[in-house]
């Protein structure tokens, strides 16, 4: 006998339904997904617009320098064009003139986003040249030379040098107020802040120096400077020094570098800071005074503390090690002794012979 299979209409009705309702949250969640990806689209489309956008800026940037601008930005003057060898887009090489002075000829060369040129130059040996022949200094020599300097190799540039020969010490003083005073000519004559080191020599027998003069120096610090660096060049040669009074060697000489020992004993060796020439003190000639690096107190003085903050803690005051020491309680990485001796109460003892500094902080 057969089974009779009863509908049951409600139970039907409610699968249809559910079914219903998944097809609706299908719809949804494909709704949602091609929403995102057409989100996703437009942002790749604006990003794919600014990447092209920022191709033909460089481009342009590239192609298109104008050269008289670049060069007003680079030394905030006014230049104009004395001849060119270019091509539609800028690119080639230029004759320029500063509008200050058009005696004055310069070349540069626009290799599209990069432009060279040699004012620095021309103008260093256009107004030192001019003062010596108006001031009647016959003791300048100068080298000069013309050419390519790397892939600018469409294009001469001037490079220049120039000296004072002199044979004794007594005329140290003298010379250096010469350059010195070239220097404040040529940075009066031109608008320009570049002038930073003219590049000016002394040269006295075997010697050559290497201070820099430049706008900030001071005259006084500039003869301290070139005396002191002869005389530790013939002390550190062994040279003879009978020519120049003794009491002028005692006023202005001392060691270029001494060996530091901190309460008697010599520097160790550590991890973090392995001694080479951070065990010595160097001579600042702007200072007048010898600079050691502070960590050097702070590894070897057990009553100076750091600090997690990475400060350091004598006597009950706590300091901030910072290059700005217009800044209450900062000190500098380098400290010079005359800071040392006022901030930790130290003492002093030079050995200039055995070249040694004594300090000794409690």
């Amino acid at each position: 006998m057969k089974r009779k299979i009863e509908f049951n209409e409600d139970f039907a009705n409610q699968i249809y339904k559910n079914k219903l309702k998944n097809n609706k949250n299908s719809k949804n969640i494909a709704n949602f997904i091609w929403k995102l990806l057409k989100l996703f689209c437009l942002v790749l489309s604006i990003l794919i617009i600014v990447k092209i956008a920022q191709g033909i800026w460089m481009f342009n940037r590239m192609y298109n320098v104008d050269v008289l601008s670049e060069m007003k930005y680079k030394y905030n003057e006014e230049f104009i064009i004395i001849s060119k060898n270019v091509i539609d887009t800028g690119t080639g090489t230029y004759i320029l003139s500063p509008k200050s002075n058009e005696d004055i000829t310069f070349n540069a060369s626009n290799k599209g986003i990069t432009i060279k040129d040699d004012y620095r130059e021309t103008a260093i040996k256009y107004y030192t040249e001019k003062y010596v022949k108006e001031n009647n200094i016959l003791n300048m020599k100068f080298t000069e030379k013309k050419q390519p300097d790397g892939s600018f190799e469409n294009c001469d540039f001037l490079y220049y040098d120039f000296w004072f020969e002199i044979s004794s010490y007594d005329q140290i003083e003298d010379t250096v107020k010469i350059v010195y005073n070239i220097e404040k000519y040529i940075t009066q004559n031109t608008k320009s802040d570049f002038m930073f080191n003219i590049g000016g020599k002394i040269k006295l027998s075997n010697y050559e120096s290497f201070v820099q003069y430049s706008k900030f120096s001071t005259l006084d610090s500039l003869i301290y400077q070139e005396k002191y660096y002869y005389l530790n060049y013939l002390k550190e040669n062994n040279l003879d020094t009978f020519d120049i009074d003794n009491n002028e060697i005692q006023m202005i000489w001392k060691p270029e570098k001494l060996k530091i020992l901190i309460n008697n004993n010599e520097l160790e060796n550590t991890e973090n800071r392995p001694l080479l020439d951070n065990s010595i003190a160097t001579y600042n000639t702007e200072l007048k005074d010898y600079e050691l690096s502070i960590a050097h107190l702070i590894e070897n003085i057990d009553s100076i503390k750091k600090l997690e903050n990475g400060n350091i803690k004598y006597n009950g005051k706590e300091y901030n090690i910072n290059e700005d020491t217009t800044i209450s309680n900062s000190l500098p990485s380098q400290c010079s002794i005359t800071m040392i001796e006022k901030t930790f109460n130290s003492t002093i003892k030079y050995d200039y012979e055995n070249r040694k500094i004594y300090i000794f902080i409690e």
